[in-house]
């Protein structure tokens, strides 16, 4: 993780930095179901990114480790301000990157027997944003407006 000092701060604040994978078929995108310390959540494959690694390097990986399969990055589409938490990871702010990706997965994906519980295809209009951390739920309600933008 990260340190990073801010001008209003005396302390450093650790910034948990991520990448994760928008993978979109049709009029649905490819979430995961991950446990959390006390809950699953509803998020995007993906993970921490390693020390030596880029985010485009850690989503590629993380992406593997997620759900089994390769693929490939098309763009990025956003990155947000670093001012989310996760209480998994208590004062720590999350620096989420995510790019848009192609990967050949089954209509019924699975899990990975560790920390995704399974991987589901969730309609764009319909998204389980309360289920979501605040990062993710803010980033979808701009996902609509990044997937046509031209890139």
């Amino acid at each position: 993780m990260r340190q990073i000092i801010s001008p209003k701060e005396t302390s450093p604040v650790r910034i948990r930095e991520g990448a994760y994978a928008v993978l979109v078929r049709g009029p649905k995108v490819l979430m995961c179901h991950t446990k959390s310390a006390d809950r699953t959540i509803i998020n995007f494959p993906g993970g921490a990114i390693e020390a030596g690694e880029t985010p485009q390097q850690g989503l590629l990986r993380e992406f593997w480790e997620e759900t089994g399969h390769s693929a490939a990055i098309q763009r990025h589409l956003f990155t947000s301000d670093g001012s989310h938490s996760n209480p998994d990871y208590p004062g720590a702010k999350l620096l989420c990157h995510y790019f848009l990706v192609e990967a050949d997965l089954p209509d019924h994906p699975g899990g990975n027997g560790s920390d995704v519980v399974a991987l589901e295809w969730f309609r764009l209009d319909h998204l389980p944003l309360t289920r979501m951390l605040e990062v993710d739920a803010e980033f979808c309600r701009l996902l609509p407006k990044l997937l046509h933008a031209q890139g």
